[in-house]
């Protein structure tokens, strides 16, 4: 009867599960960058990759007929996520 979208979940299991997330993000970025990065390399590392991000999500957003605007913002969130987590591993050392 709700054309199949699920029931929205409990805010906090949903923050919850989105936190879980963005640690495994961090975690494999912090990978990818190795020991001790310097900060441009990282910073680099993170547009390179949230470029990679931002295609994939440009297929399927064209697939799934969404507005380029919901493209802009989850690319954008992404960018800057990954732009942080560059920083803050760029300048730990």
């Amino acid at each position: 009867a709700n054309g199949g979208v699920p029931p929205p979940g409990h805010p906090a299991r949903v923050f919850g599960i989105s936190l879980i997330f963005c640690l495994l993000a961090a975690a494999g970025f912090a990978w990818l960058l190795g020991p001790a990065p310097a900060l441009q390399p990282a910073l680099t590392t993170a547009a390179v990759v949230a470029a990679i991000v931002a295609g994939c999500f440009g297929v399927n957003y064209q697939f799934s007929q969404r507005r380029p605007l919901l493209w802009l913002i989850d690319a954008g969130y992404h960018l800057v996520q990954l732009l942080l987590f560059a920083l803050i591993l760029g300048l730990w050392h």
